[in-house]
Protein backbone atom coordinates (compact mmCIF):
# COMPACT_ATOMS: atom_id res chain seq x y z
CA UNK A 1 0.00 0.00 0.00
CA UNK A 2 1.25 3.51 -0.83
CA UNK A 3 0.78 6.51 1.46
CA UNK A 4 0.23 10.35 1.13
CA UNK A 5 3.39 12.08 3.18
CA UNK A 6 1.83 14.82 4.86
CA UNK A 7 4.35 16.81 6.99
CA UNK A 8 3.49 17.45 10.78
CA UNK A 9 4.66 20.81 10.36
CA UNK A 10 4.64 22.75 6.79
CA UNK A 11 7.94 24.81 7.66
CA UNK A 12 10.33 23.62 10.65
CA UNK A 13 10.98 26.98 13.05
CA UNK A 14 15.35 26.68 13.49
CA UNK A 15 14.77 29.69 16.36
CA UNK A 16 11.90 27.07 18.15
CA UNK A 17 13.55 24.49 17.98
CA UNK A 18 16.90 25.74 19.48
CA UNK A 19 14.57 27.10 22.37
CA UNK A 20 13.16 23.94 23.34
CA UNK A 21 17.37 22.50 23.01
CA UNK A 22 18.29 25.08 25.31
CA UNK A 23 15.29 24.82 27.80
CA UNK A 24 14.33 21.73 28.05
CA UNK A 25 18.09 20.48 27.09
CA UNK A 26 17.11 18.25 24.65
CA UNK A 27 18.96 17.16 21.55
CA UNK A 28 18.42 18.79 18.02
CA UNK A 29 16.24 15.41 17.18
CA UNK A 30 14.87 15.45 20.29
CA UNK A 31 13.29 18.99 20.02
CA UNK A 32 12.06 18.53 16.02
CA UNK A 33 10.38 15.52 16.88
CA UNK A 34 8.43 17.16 19.94
CA UNK A 35 7.75 20.32 18.11
CA UNK A 36 6.76 18.77 15.17
CA UNK A 37 4.25 16.75 17.57
CA UNK A 38 2.93 19.90 19.30
CA UNK A 39 3.72 18.80 22.51
CA UNK A 40 2.84 21.88 24.59
CA UNK A 41 5.85 23.34 26.60
CA UNK A 42 4.26 22.62 29.99
CA UNK A 43 4.06 18.94 29.11
CA UNK A 44 7.30 17.95 27.58
CA UNK A 45 8.72 17.06 31.15
CA UNK A 46 5.97 14.82 31.82
CA UNK A 47 6.04 13.10 28.06
CA UNK A 48 9.77 12.70 28.70
CA UNK A 49 9.75 11.62 32.19
CA UNK A 50 6.07 10.03 33.01
CA UNK A 51 6.09 8.96 36.41
CA UNK A 52 3.52 7.02 38.42
CA UNK A 53 3.13 10.16 40.80
CA UNK A 54 1.51 11.85 38.24
CA UNK A 55 -1.54 9.87 37.50
CA UNK A 56 -4.33 11.97 37.98
CA UNK A 57 -7.16 10.29 40.43
CA UNK A 58 -9.40 13.16 39.85
CA UNK A 59 -13.51 12.07 39.15
CA UNK A 60 -12.50 8.66 39.86
CA UNK A 61 -12.98 8.16 43.73
CA UNK A 62 -16.75 8.93 43.48
CA UNK A 63 -17.51 7.41 40.07
CA UNK A 64 -15.90 3.74 41.55
CA UNK A 65 -16.77 4.25 45.40
CA UNK A 66 -19.76 2.20 45.25
CA UNK A 67 -18.66 -0.50 43.05
CA UNK A 68 -15.19 -0.33 45.57
CA UNK A 69 -17.22 -0.77 48.54
CA UNK A 70 -19.45 -3.46 47.01
CA UNK A 71 -16.78 -5.77 46.30
CA UNK A 72 -14.47 -5.41 49.38
CA UNK A 73 -17.52 -6.15 51.30
CA UNK A 74 -18.46 -8.71 49.65
CA UNK A 75 -14.62 -10.30 50.15
CA UNK A 76 -14.91 -9.31 53.75
CA UNK A 77 -17.96 -11.26 54.30
CA UNK A 78 -16.44 -14.13 53.22
CA UNK A 79 -19.50 -14.38 50.64
CA UNK A 80 -17.99 -16.57 47.35
CA UNK A 81 -16.75 -13.85 44.85
CA UNK A 82 -16.23 -14.13 41.07
CA UNK A 83 -14.03 -12.14 38.41
CA UNK A 84 -15.87 -12.60 35.17
CA UNK A 85 -13.30 -11.58 31.98
CA UNK A 86 -12.91 -11.94 28.30
CA UNK A 87 -11.21 -14.27 26.85
CA UNK A 88 -8.99 -11.63 24.74
CA UNK A 89 -5.44 -10.33 25.77
CA UNK A 90 -7.25 -7.15 27.45
CA UNK A 91 -9.69 -9.67 29.70
CA UNK A 92 -6.84 -12.09 30.66
CA UNK A 93 -4.80 -9.47 31.66
CA UNK A 94 -7.70 -7.92 33.56
CA UNK A 95 -8.56 -11.19 35.46
CA UNK A 96 -4.93 -11.70 36.30
CA UNK A 97 -4.48 -8.71 37.80
CA UNK A 98 -7.95 -8.60 40.28
CA UNK A 99 -6.72 -12.30 40.85
CA UNK A 100 -2.58 -11.32 42.35
CA UNK A 101 -4.31 -8.16 44.49
CA UNK A 102 -7.24 -10.13 45.89
CA UNK A 103 -5.11 -13.58 46.79
CA UNK A 104 -2.35 -11.26 48.02
CA UNK A 105 -4.81 -9.80 51.08
CA UNK A 106 -6.03 -13.36 51.47
CA UNK A 107 -9.21 -14.13 50.28
CA UNK A 108 -10.31 -16.43 47.32
CA UNK A 109 -11.42 -15.63 44.23
CA UNK A 110 -13.36 -17.72 40.96
CA UNK A 111 -12.23 -16.69 37.74
CA UNK A 112 -14.36 -17.15 34.85
CA UNK A 113 -13.57 -16.91 31.31
CA UNK A 114 -15.53 -18.03 29.18
CA UNK A 115 -14.95 -19.83 25.80
CA UNK A 116 -14.71 -17.79 22.27
CA UNK A 117 -17.67 -19.79 21.62
CA UNK A 118 -19.78 -18.90 24.27
CA UNK A 119 -19.67 -15.67 22.60
CA UNK A 120 -18.57 -12.07 24.37
CA UNK A 121 -19.49 -10.89 27.97
CA UNK A 122 -21.84 -12.35 30.60
CA UNK A 123 -24.03 -15.33 29.54
CA UNK A 124 -27.24 -16.40 31.84
CA UNK A 125 -25.23 -20.18 30.81
CA UNK A 126 -22.48 -18.64 32.62
CA UNK A 127 -23.90 -16.88 35.38
CA UNK A 128 -26.03 -20.22 36.14
CA UNK A 129 -22.97 -22.49 36.50
CA UNK A 130 -21.70 -20.17 38.93
CA UNK A 131 -24.39 -19.76 41.05
CA UNK A 132 -23.80 -24.05 41.10
CA UNK A 133 -20.59 -23.24 42.63
CA UNK A 134 -22.25 -20.58 45.38
CA UNK A 135 -20.63 -17.67 43.93
CA UNK A 136 -23.16 -14.46 45.18
CA UNK A 137 -20.85 -11.76 44.03
CA UNK A 138 -19.83 -11.62 40.25
CA UNK A 139 -16.87 -8.64 39.38
CA UNK A 140 -16.80 -7.91 35.30
CA UNK A 141 -13.78 -7.08 33.69
CA UNK A 142 -13.75 -5.92 30.33
CA UNK A 143 -17.14 -6.60 29.61
CA UNK A 144 -20.79 -6.15 31.22
CA UNK A 145 -21.50 -2.75 30.01
CA UNK A 146 -23.79 -3.79 27.04
CA UNK A 147 -25.22 -7.18 29.44
CA UNK A 148 -28.74 -6.23 30.52
CA UNK A 149 -30.19 -9.48 30.30
CA UNK A 150 -27.14 -11.33 31.75
CA UNK A 151 -27.44 -9.20 34.47
CA UNK A 152 -30.90 -9.03 35.45
CA UNK A 153 -30.83 -13.33 35.38
CA UNK A 154 -27.92 -12.34 38.27
CA UNK A 155 -30.34 -10.47 40.20
CA UNK A 156 -33.15 -12.87 39.74
CA UNK A 157 -30.60 -16.01 41.08
CA UNK A 158 -29.33 -13.39 44.03
CA UNK A 159 -26.06 -13.08 42.77
CA UNK A 160 -24.91 -8.94 43.01
CA UNK A 161 -22.92 -8.30 39.46
CA UNK A 162 -20.16 -4.84 39.49
CA UNK A 163 -19.07 -4.19 36.47
CA UNK A 164 -15.83 -3.26 35.40
CA UNK A 165 -15.79 -1.86 31.55
CA UNK A 166 -14.50 0.31 29.00
CA UNK A 167 -16.51 -0.15 26.00
CA UNK A 168 -18.69 2.58 25.10
CA UNK A 169 -22.03 2.49 27.31
CA UNK A 170 -25.30 1.90 25.47
CA UNK A 171 -28.16 4.30 25.89
CA UNK A 172 -29.83 1.79 28.80
CA UNK A 173 -27.43 0.72 31.18
CA UNK A 174 -27.59 -2.96 33.07
CA UNK A 175 -29.02 -2.59 36.49
CA UNK A 176 -26.27 -3.61 38.18
CA UNK A 177 -25.44 -2.85 41.80
CA UNK A 178 -22.47 -0.77 40.56
CA UNK A 179 -20.73 0.33 37.47
CA UNK A 180 -17.32 1.27 37.11
CA UNK A 181 -17.03 3.18 33.31
CA UNK A 182 -14.57 6.08 32.69
CA UNK A 183 -16.57 6.70 29.85
CA UNK A 184 -19.39 7.32 32.39
CA UNK A 185 -17.83 10.46 33.98
CA UNK A 186 -15.10 13.19 33.26
CA UNK A 187 -11.52 11.97 34.19
CA UNK A 188 -8.18 11.71 32.53
CA UNK A 189 -9.27 8.10 31.81
CA UNK A 190 -11.53 8.12 29.01
CA UNK A 191 -9.59 6.14 26.87
CA UNK A 192 -7.96 3.33 28.88
CA UNK A 193 -8.47 -0.24 28.10
CA UNK A 194 -10.10 -2.81 30.14
CA UNK A 195 -7.01 -3.47 32.19
CA UNK A 196 -6.56 -0.05 33.29
CA UNK A 197 -9.87 0.42 34.52
CA UNK A 198 -9.35 -2.97 36.53
CA UNK A 199 -5.75 -1.51 37.79
CA UNK A 200 -8.06 1.95 38.87
CA UNK A 201 -10.49 -0.39 40.97
CA UNK A 202 -8.11 -2.58 42.41
CA UNK A 203 -5.89 0.35 43.47
CA UNK A 204 -9.18 1.53 45.87
CA UNK A 205 -9.61 -1.45 46.99
CA UNK A 206 -6.46 -2.51 47.87
CA UNK A 207 -6.54 0.58 49.87
CA UNK A 208 -10.40 -0.43 51.34
CA UNK A 209 -8.90 -3.51 52.16
CA UNK A 210 -5.82 -2.46 54.06
CA UNK A 211 -7.71 -1.22 56.60
CA UNK A 212 -9.23 -4.58 57.71
CA UNK A 213 -5.80 -6.96 56.42
CA UNK A 214 -3.14 -4.93 57.26
CA UNK A 215 -1.88 -5.76 53.86
CA UNK A 216 -1.46 -3.18 51.35
CA UNK A 217 -0.66 -4.42 47.86
CA UNK A 218 2.12 -2.24 45.74
CA UNK A 219 0.18 -1.87 43.08
CA UNK A 220 3.72 -1.47 41.01
CA UNK A 221 3.91 -5.16 40.88
CA UNK A 222 0.90 -5.43 38.31
CA UNK A 223 1.87 -2.94 35.76
CA UNK A 224 3.62 -5.53 33.73
CA UNK A 225 -0.02 -6.91 33.17
CA UNK A 226 -1.26 -3.78 32.33
CA UNK A 227 1.20 -3.11 29.65
CA UNK A 228 0.36 -6.18 28.32
CA UNK A 229 -3.32 -5.90 28.21
CA UNK A 230 -3.77 -2.03 27.51
CA UNK A 231 -0.56 -2.15 24.10
CA UNK A 232 -2.74 -5.31 22.89
CA UNK A 233 -6.33 -3.13 23.21
CA UNK A 234 -4.82 -0.59 20.90
CA UNK A 235 -5.52 2.16 23.33
CA UNK A 236 -4.22 5.64 22.62
CA UNK A 237 -0.01 5.81 24.25
CA UNK A 238 -0.85 9.34 25.13
CA UNK A 239 -1.70 10.94 29.36
CA UNK A 240 -2.33 8.46 31.68
CA UNK A 241 -1.76 5.54 29.35
CA UNK A 242 1.53 6.43 28.45
CA UNK A 243 2.24 6.83 31.94
CA UNK A 244 0.92 2.87 32.70
CA UNK A 245 2.19 1.62 30.04
CA UNK A 246 6.17 2.68 29.75
CA UNK A 247 6.48 1.67 33.63
CA UNK A 248 5.19 -1.56 33.01
CA UNK A 249 7.60 -2.27 30.14
CA UNK A 250 9.95 -1.37 32.70
CA UNK A 251 8.56 -4.51 34.54
CA UNK A 252 8.03 -6.46 31.98
CA UNK A 253 11.88 -6.20 31.47
CA UNK A 254 12.53 -7.44 34.74
CA UNK A 255 10.16 -10.31 34.02
CA UNK A 256 9.60 -10.89 37.84
CA UNK A 257 6.17 -13.21 37.11
CA UNK A 258 6.89 -16.70 36.47
CA UNK A 259 4.51 -16.65 33.29
CA UNK A 260 6.61 -13.77 31.59
CA UNK A 261 9.88 -14.87 31.52
CA UNK A 262 8.87 -18.55 30.36
CA UNK A 263 6.54 -16.27 27.90
CA UNK A 264 9.69 -14.27 26.86
CA UNK A 265 11.97 -16.83 26.46
CA UNK A 266 9.74 -19.39 24.59
CA UNK A 267 10.00 -16.53 22.10
CA UNK A 268 14.12 -16.55 22.30
CA UNK A 269 14.21 -13.07 24.38
CA UNK A 270 16.16 -13.15 27.06
CA UNK A 271 14.50 -13.12 30.50
CA UNK A 272 16.23 -10.01 31.58
CA UNK A 273 15.88 -8.09 27.98
CA UNK A 274 14.05 -4.83 27.38
CA UNK A 275 10.46 -5.26 25.88
CA UNK A 276 9.14 -2.22 23.83
CA UNK A 277 5.57 -1.90 22.92
CA UNK A 278 6.39 -3.72 19.27
CA UNK A 279 7.37 -7.00 20.69
CA UNK A 280 4.28 -6.52 23.10
CA UNK A 281 1.92 -5.89 19.96
CA UNK A 282 3.53 -8.61 17.83
CA UNK A 283 5.03 -10.94 19.64
CA UNK A 284 4.10 -11.67 23.46
CA UNK A 285 0.65 -10.61 23.12
CA UNK A 286 -0.11 -12.74 19.95
CA UNK A 287 0.44 -15.69 22.33
CA UNK A 288 -1.64 -14.98 25.26
CA UNK A 289 -4.73 -14.06 22.88
CA UNK A 290 -4.18 -17.22 20.84
CA UNK A 291 -4.84 -19.23 23.95
CA UNK A 292 -8.68 -18.16 23.88
CA UNK A 293 -8.68 -18.12 19.65
CA UNK A 294 -7.31 -21.81 19.63
CA UNK A 295 -7.89 -23.48 22.76
CA UNK A 296 -9.17 -21.75 26.32
CA UNK A 297 -8.02 -18.16 27.38
CA UNK A 298 -7.91 -19.72 30.93
CA UNK A 299 -4.54 -21.06 29.92
CA UNK A 300 -3.40 -17.67 29.35
CA UNK A 301 -4.71 -16.85 32.51
CA UNK A 302 -2.92 -19.67 34.56
CA UNK A 303 0.23 -18.62 32.58
CA UNK A 304 0.01 -15.23 34.29
CA UNK A 305 -0.80 -16.28 37.57
CA UNK A 306 1.31 -19.40 37.95
CA UNK A 307 3.98 -19.30 40.75
CA UNK A 308 5.67 -22.64 39.56
CA UNK A 309 8.21 -22.09 37.45
CA UNK A 310 7.97 -25.55 35.94
CA UNK A 311 4.28 -25.12 35.45
CA UNK A 312 5.01 -21.70 33.46
CA UNK A 313 7.55 -22.81 31.10
CA UNK A 314 4.69 -25.97 30.04
CA UNK A 315 2.28 -22.95 30.04
CA UNK A 316 4.22 -21.49 27.82
CA UNK A 317 5.61 -23.82 25.41
CA UNK A 318 0.89 -24.34 25.36
CA UNK A 319 0.54 -20.75 24.02
CA UNK A 320 3.54 -21.05 21.56
CA UNK A 321 1.80 -24.01 20.14
CA UNK A 322 -1.57 -22.65 19.59
CA UNK A 323 -0.21 -19.29 17.99
CA UNK A 324 1.84 -21.85 15.38
CA UNK A 325 -2.22 -23.11 14.89
CA UNK A 326 -3.39 -19.40 14.59
CA UNK A 327 -0.72 -18.81 11.97
CA UNK A 328 -1.74 -21.86 9.75
CA UNK A 329 -5.20 -20.44 10.13
CA UNK A 330 -4.71 -16.84 9.86
CA UNK A 331 -2.68 -17.04 6.52
CA UNK A 332 -5.49 -19.39 5.04
CA UNK A 333 -8.81 -17.33 5.80
CA UNK A 334 -6.57 -14.39 5.21
CA UNK A 335 -6.14 -15.62 1.53
CA UNK A 336 -9.61 -16.57 1.19
CA UNK A 337 -10.69 -13.07 2.50
CA UNK A 338 -8.40 -11.16 0.10
CA UNK A 339 -9.87 -13.36 -2.60
CA UNK A 340 -13.51 -12.09 -1.46
CA UNK A 341 -12.27 -8.36 -1.26
CA UNK A 342 -11.14 -8.23 -4.49
CA UNK A 343 -14.63 -8.48 -6.11
CA UNK A 344 -15.88 -5.72 -4.29
CA UNK A 345 -13.29 -3.03 -4.93
CA UNK A 346 -16.14 -0.55 -5.94
CA UNK A 347 -17.22 -0.03 -2.30
CA UNK A 348 -16.05 1.81 0.63
CA UNK A 349 -16.40 -0.89 2.87
CA UNK A 350 -15.67 -4.27 2.71
CA UNK A 351 -18.32 -6.81 4.10
CA UNK A 352 -17.00 -10.77 3.51
CA UNK A 353 -18.28 -13.91 5.10
CA UNK A 354 -17.87 -17.72 4.45
CA UNK A 355 -19.64 -20.26 7.41
CA UNK A 356 -16.32 -22.27 7.91
CA UNK A 357 -13.56 -19.38 9.01
CA UNK A 358 -12.38 -19.74 12.27
CA UNK A 359 -14.76 -17.44 14.55
CA UNK A 360 -11.08 -16.80 16.45
CA UNK A 361 -9.70 -15.78 13.59
CA UNK A 362 -11.76 -13.30 11.71
CA UNK A 363 -10.32 -10.33 13.76
CA UNK A 364 -7.01 -10.85 12.94
CA UNK A 365 -8.43 -11.23 9.27
CA UNK A 366 -10.34 -8.00 9.53
CA UNK A 367 -7.12 -6.02 10.54
CA UNK A 368 -5.21 -7.66 7.50
CA UNK A 369 -8.00 -6.33 5.25
CA UNK A 370 -8.05 -2.95 6.49
CA UNK A 371 -4.34 -2.86 6.14
CA UNK A 372 -4.37 -3.65 2.70
CA UNK A 373 -7.52 -2.07 1.30
CA UNK A 374 -7.62 1.02 3.72
CA UNK A 375 -11.34 0.47 4.16
CA UNK A 376 -13.05 -0.45 7.47
CA UNK A 377 -13.41 -3.94 6.95
CA UNK A 378 -16.21 -7.09 8.75
CA UNK A 379 -15.22 -10.50 8.41
CA UNK A 380 -18.03 -12.79 9.27
CA UNK A 381 -18.78 -16.59 10.07
CA UNK A 382 -21.16 -19.10 10.70
CA UNK A 383 -21.33 -20.12 14.60
CA UNK A 384 -24.30 -22.72 14.95
CA UNK A 385 -27.32 -20.85 14.30
CA UNK A 386 -26.16 -17.41 13.76
CA UNK A 387 -22.90 -15.29 12.16
CA UNK A 388 -20.99 -13.38 14.46
CA UNK A 389 -18.21 -10.95 12.95
CA UNK A 390 -15.39 -9.09 13.90
CA UNK A 391 -15.00 -5.71 12.47
CA UNK A 392 -12.14 -3.14 12.16
CA UNK A 393 -11.84 0.65 11.15
CA UNK A 394 -9.77 3.26 9.48
CA UNK A 395 -8.70 6.05 11.22
CA UNK A 396 -11.20 8.35 9.25
CA UNK A 397 -14.37 6.39 10.58
CA UNK A 398 -15.87 5.79 14.38
CA UNK A 399 -16.30 1.87 13.49
CA UNK A 400 -18.57 1.86 16.80
CA UNK A 401 -21.19 4.92 15.81
CA UNK A 402 -21.69 3.40 12.17
CA UNK A 403 -22.72 0.09 13.80
CA UNK A 404 -25.33 2.16 15.36
CA UNK A 405 -26.63 2.74 12.37
CA UNK A 406 -27.40 -1.53 12.05
CA UNK A 407 -27.95 -1.60 15.74
CA UNK A 408 -32.16 -3.30 14.90
CA UNK A 409 -29.96 -5.80 12.42
CA UNK A 410 -27.97 -7.26 15.67
CA UNK A 411 -28.22 -10.09 18.17
CA UNK A 412 -25.41 -8.29 20.02
CA UNK A 413 -23.00 -5.76 18.82
CA UNK A 414 -20.29 -3.63 20.74
CA UNK A 415 -16.76 -1.90 20.79
CA UNK A 416 -14.37 1.23 20.24
CA UNK A 417 -14.03 3.46 17.51
CA UNK A 418 -11.40 1.22 15.83
CA UNK A 419 -13.23 -2.17 16.55
CA UNK A 420 -16.12 -3.66 17.24
CA UNK A 421 -17.67 -7.45 17.45
CA UNK A 422 -21.22 -8.45 16.67
CA UNK A 423 -23.78 -11.13 15.70
CA UNK A 424 -26.93 -11.69 14.06
CA UNK A 425 -29.41 -13.69 12.42
CA UNK A 426 -28.50 -15.26 8.93
CA UNK A 427 -31.77 -13.90 7.42
CA UNK A 428 -30.11 -10.12 8.43
CA UNK A 429 -27.08 -10.55 6.33
CA UNK A 430 -28.22 -8.81 2.76
CA UNK A 431 -29.65 -5.78 4.57
CA UNK A 432 -26.53 -5.27 7.02
CA UNK A 433 -24.05 -5.37 4.21
CA UNK A 434 -26.26 -3.10 2.30
CA UNK A 435 -27.02 -0.79 5.67
CA UNK A 436 -23.48 -0.84 6.20
CA UNK A 437 -21.83 0.69 3.59
CA UNK A 438 -24.48 3.20 3.48
CA UNK A 439 -23.71 3.96 7.15
CA UNK A 440 -20.05 4.31 6.06
CA UNK A 441 -20.30 6.70 2.81
CA UNK A 442 -22.95 8.74 5.33
CA UNK A 443 -19.64 9.46 7.30
CA UNK A 444 -16.64 9.60 5.19
CA UNK A 445 -18.30 10.18 1.58
CA UNK A 446 -17.89 8.45 -1.91
CA UNK A 447 -14.21 8.67 -2.15
CA UNK A 448 -11.90 5.88 -1.07
CA UNK A 449 -9.48 7.36 1.34
CA UNK A 450 -5.46 7.50 1.08
CA UNK A 451 -3.48 6.37 4.15
CA UNK A 452 -1.38 9.06 5.89
CA UNK A 453 2.55 8.90 6.31
CA UNK A 454 2.80 11.76 9.15
CA UNK A 455 6.58 13.12 8.90
CA UNK A 456 8.35 14.74 11.24
CA UNK A 457 10.96 16.31 9.09
CA UNK A 458 14.08 15.53 7.80
CA UNK A 459 16.68 13.83 8.79
CA UNK A 460 20.48 13.54 7.54
CA UNK A 461 21.92 10.12 7.58
CA UNK A 462 25.00 11.26 9.55
CA UNK A 463 22.78 11.36 12.85
CA UNK A 464 20.79 8.85 12.38
CA UNK A 465 24.04 6.84 12.20
CA UNK A 466 24.70 8.27 15.78
CA UNK A 467 25.03 5.59 18.40
CA UNK A 468 24.05 8.38 21.02
CA UNK A 469 20.32 9.10 19.87
CA UNK A 470 19.64 5.74 21.18
CA UNK A 471 18.30 7.54 24.28
CA UNK A 472 16.27 10.14 22.21
CA UNK A 473 14.69 7.34 20.63
CA UNK A 474 13.93 5.43 24.58
CA UNK A 475 12.36 8.61 26.18
CA UNK A 476 10.17 8.65 22.96
CA UNK A 477 8.55 5.39 23.72
CA UNK A 478 6.43 3.70 23.95
CA UNK A 479 5.14 3.61 20.03
CA UNK A 480 2.00 2.90 19.35
CA UNK A 481 -1.56 4.91 18.86
CA UNK A 482 -1.41 8.44 18.99
CA UNK A 483 2.29 7.77 20.15
CA UNK A 484 3.76 6.73 16.17
CA UNK A 485 7.58 5.88 15.79
CA UNK A 486 9.03 8.87 14.37
CA UNK A 487 9.15 9.07 10.73
CA UNK A 488 11.57 10.97 8.49
CA UNK A 489 11.87 11.70 4.78
CA UNK A 490 15.25 10.93 3.49
CA UNK A 491 17.47 13.34 0.87
CA UNK A 492 17.88 12.01 -2.79
CA UNK A 493 19.69 8.56 -1.95
CA UNK A 494 21.38 5.36 -4.05
CA UNK A 495 20.14 1.82 -4.03
CA UNK A 496 23.52 -0.36 -4.08
CA UNK A 497 22.20 -3.24 -3.08
CA UNK A 498 19.04 -5.68 -2.43
CA UNK A 499 19.61 -8.77 -0.50
CA UNK A 500 16.47 -10.99 0.91
CA UNK A 501 15.65 -12.61 4.14
CA UNK A 502 12.49 -14.52 5.75
CA UNK A 503 9.82 -16.63 5.00
CA UNK A 504 9.49 -17.46 0.92
CA UNK A 505 12.62 -14.18 0.74
CA UNK A 506 9.76 -11.70 1.87
CA UNK A 507 11.68 -9.21 3.54
CA UNK A 508 14.56 -7.23 2.07
CA UNK A 509 17.43 -5.03 3.15
CA UNK A 510 18.27 -2.13 1.49
CA UNK A 511 21.43 -0.44 1.42
CA UNK A 512 20.95 3.34 0.67
CA UNK A 513 24.23 5.62 0.00
CA UNK A 514 24.02 9.55 0.80
CA UNK A 515 25.94 11.17 -1.65
CA UNK A 516 26.30 14.69 0.59
CA UNK A 517 27.04 12.75 3.31
CA UNK A 518 29.05 10.16 2.22
CA UNK A 519 27.13 7.36 4.63
CA UNK A 520 25.58 4.56 4.08
CA UNK A 521 22.74 2.61 5.75
CA UNK A 522 20.96 -0.52 6.07
CA UNK A 523 16.59 -0.15 5.59
CA UNK A 524 14.58 -2.91 6.56
CA UNK A 525 11.37 -3.28 3.85
CA UNK A 526 9.17 -5.48 5.33
CA UNK A 527 6.62 -7.29 3.23
CA UNK A 528 8.04 -5.56 0.38
CA UNK A 529 11.10 -7.86 -1.28
CA UNK A 530 8.52 -8.25 -4.63
CA UNK A 531 9.36 -4.04 -4.81
CA UNK A 532 12.75 -4.41 -5.24
CA UNK A 533 14.76 -6.05 -7.76
CA UNK A 534 18.47 -6.40 -8.32
CA UNK A 535 18.03 -4.47 -11.68
CA UNK A 536 17.08 -1.61 -9.49
CA UNK A 537 20.64 -1.28 -7.92
CA UNK A 538 21.98 2.02 -8.81
CA UNK A 539 18.38 3.90 -8.83
CA UNK A 540 17.99 7.20 -7.29
CA UNK A 541 15.39 6.95 -4.54
CA UNK A 542 13.61 9.05 -1.85
CA UNK A 543 12.60 7.28 1.15
CA UNK A 544 10.45 7.83 4.15
CA UNK A 545 11.75 5.82 7.37
CA UNK A 546 11.86 5.46 11.33
CA UNK A 547 15.77 5.61 12.86
CA UNK A 548 16.40 2.16 14.95
CA UNK A 549 19.07 0.78 16.76
CA UNK A 550 19.28 -2.51 16.67
CA UNK A 551 21.57 -4.91 18.39
CA UNK A 552 23.74 -7.78 17.49
CA UNK A 553 25.77 -9.87 20.04
CA UNK A 554 25.27 -7.15 22.61
CA UNK A 555 26.75 -4.05 20.28
CA UNK A 556 24.11 -1.68 19.45
CA UNK A 557 23.78 -0.47 15.71
CA UNK A 558 21.65 2.03 13.44
CA UNK A 559 19.13 0.54 11.19
CA UNK A 560 16.25 1.87 9.33
CA UNK A 561 12.69 0.59 9.03
CA UNK A 562 11.42 1.75 5.80
CA UNK A 563 8.00 3.49 5.36
CA UNK A 564 7.14 3.73 1.85
CA UNK A 565 9.29 5.38 -0.79
CA UNK A 566 9.71 7.26 -4.53
CA UNK A 567 11.77 6.30 -7.49
CA UNK A 568 13.41 9.59 -8.45
CA UNK A 569 14.91 7.77 -11.28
Amino acid sequence: MKYRWVHRKESIEKKEIDALCEEHVLSPFLAQVLYSRDIPQEDIRTYLLPQLRLLDPAGLDSAFRNGVEAFSQALLSGSPVAVWGDYDVDGVTSSALVHHVVTAHGFPIHCHIPKREDGYGMTQEGIYYLSTQGIRTILTVDCGITDRGPVEYARSLDIDVIITDHHIPPHELPNAVAICNPKLCKTAYQHFAGVGVAFIMMAMVNRYLADYTGITVDMREVLDLVALGSIADLVPLQGQNRIIVKNGLLLLKEARREGIRALKEVVGMRGSSPVTAGQVGFTLAPRINAAGRMGHAKEAFLLLTTQDRDEAVRLAHVVNEYNQQRQQEEERITHEAKSQAELLCDRLSLVVYKEDWHHGIIGIVASRLVETYYKPSIVLCRDGEIIKGSARSIAELDLYDALCDCRDLFLRFGGHTVAAGMSLPPENLEAFIKRFEEAVIKRIGTEPYIPSLHIDGTLSFSFAREVSFRDDIESLQPFGIKNSEPVFISPQLTLKNVQYFGDASSHAVLTLYDDTSGITLQAKAWHLASEFTTFDIGREIEVVYSPTIEEYKGIPHSTLKLKDWNWVA
